[in-house]
């Protein structure tokens, strides 16, 4: 109790010092600066909590394997840990974010066609930016398709990143 009280103590003081700001923000998690730093950062998180996680090269996301007992606990801290590095908190897209975004769902719908695939034409640019670029032609592959078929089609027609 008494080092969790002295811990307390001097957090508070440090706040309240001048400086304080610079050494928090200097000295608190960062903020991810793309997708593959977000995956970075989440891992390595997970990795502090003791999970075991890794990043699939793949498609950039995180892969752990924990008994079903434990999903909750996963699932919380997975979350902690997004807010932690600022993914609840990312910047407001821009135009030209959107405009690059775009440009990369119509080479999805195009890639994705010349595997086969029968997917419907991307929204009108003014539609995609009202969705909050919600709209993803990925949506639209067949349920059930093997890990990896989706792993083959993904490497060939990326699935578009926001960063």
């Amino acid at each position: 109790m008494r080092l969790r009280l002295s811990v307390a103590v001097c957090i508070v003081l440090c706040l309240g010092a001048t400086g304080c700001a610079a050494y928090a923000e200097a000295h608190s998690a960062p903020h991810p600066t793309s997708g593959a730093h977000a995956s970075d950062l989440l891992r390595s998180c997970l990795a502090d909590r003791g999970w075991s996680a890794e990043v699939d090269p793949a498609d950039g996301g995180i892969v752990s394997e924990y008994p079903t007992s434990q999903a909750d606990l996963y699932i919380e801290d997975t979350n902690e840990c997004s807010t932690e590095i600022g993914m609840d908190n990312l910047p407001a897209l821009t135009d030209n974010d959107y405009e690059e975004l775009y440009a990369q769902v119509t080479e999805s719908v195009e890639c994705l066609e010349s595997f086969g695939f029968d997917v419907p034409a991307a929204p009108s640019l003014q539609t995609y930016v009202d969705s909050k670029a919600q709209w993803s032609a990925f949506t639209f592959l067949p349920k059930g398709m093997s890990p990896d078929r989706f792993n083959e089609v993904t490497v060939a027609c990326p699935q578009p990143q926001v960063w």
